[in-house]
């Protein structure tokens, strides 16, 4: 497993959820997480509480994810990986304007997703492409 890749998305799954972290002791990580970990051992010291925070948290989820889950967090990564920076600031962009919105607007959102995920892929396709053009052509 590629450490890297790994952190990458943990780091993506919790974001920064607390301004005023605590600092996490290295000793205080449990062997397993240390494991997951260990590229960060010998500058751990060195990462402000807030990272060591997202890092413990992520690297707990991680290991309580079952293999079917790890696989669709590998796959997510890969996909991470193979995106430009562009790309990568559109989408912290987007996630972090759904993070703010309403609970019922996400989950009206989420229905949407879902209703769109079920449709059969050429339907979606033409779904897609119809929607890139009217952003590409707005309206006047």
């Amino acid at each position: 497993m590629n450490t890297f890749f790994v952190m990458i998305f943990i780091l993506l799954l919790l974001g920064s959820n607390s301004l005023y972290a605590a600092n996490v002791q290295w000793q205080d990580l449990s062997p397993q997480e240390q494991k997951l970990l260990k590229s960060y051992r010998g500058k751990w010291n060195e990462l402000t509480p807030e990272r060591q925070q997202r890092l413990s948290k992520g690297a707990k989820k991680w290991l309580h994810m079952d293999p079917e889950q790890r696989k669709k967090a590998k796959r997510r990564m890969k996909q991470w990986s193979g995106l430009s920076v562009e790309e990568r600031v559109l989408l912290k962009k987007r996630f972090h304007r759904f993070k703010n919105l309403p609970p019922e607007k996400k989950k009206q959102l989420r229905k949407k997703y879902r209703w769109f995920k079920n449709l059969p892929p050429e339907k979606r396709a033409r779904l897609k492409k119809k929607w890139r053009q009217k952003r590409q052509n707005p309206r006047h």
